[in-house]
């Protein structure tokens, strides 16, 4: 019998989902909350298909969530791509990590 994990984006099968979700803190000095952001590792998806799936996933999110995308370089091409073509990205709100040389984390939120 599988197991499902119930999301905003739909039920996804236990297991390696896609889409991971990350627990922040609070900015007072409240407990820590779950906010549902989701992060996609794009590095394993075939180049022909990255900027159709972190479309669909911005897409299905709710105003005011932030998608995080998991890349091996930096995604300027998107960045210019969702800034021209995706009204509800905040452009301004954009932030990109270098976490390691083959690893970069750009934040894409979505405005309220």
């Amino acid at each position: 019998m599988a197991s499902f994990l119930s999301t905003p984006f739909g039920d996804l099968p236990l297991g390696d989902p896609p889409v991971e979700y990350v627990r922040r803190k609070t900015d007072g000095g409240g407990p820590p909350i779950i906010d549902r952001m989701p992060t996609l590792d794009v590095r394993d998806i075939p180049p022909v298909n990255r900027h159709e799936t972190i479309h669909d996933e911005f897409e299905a999110m709710d105003p005011g969530d932030t998608l995080t995308i998991v890349n091996d370089h930096e995604p300027k091409p998107l960045f210019y791509e969702m800034a021209a073509e995706v009204e509800a990205f905040d452009e301004e709100g954009y932030q990109l990590t270098e976490a390691a040389p083959d690893e970069y984390r750009a934040e894409f939120p979505k405005l309220e």
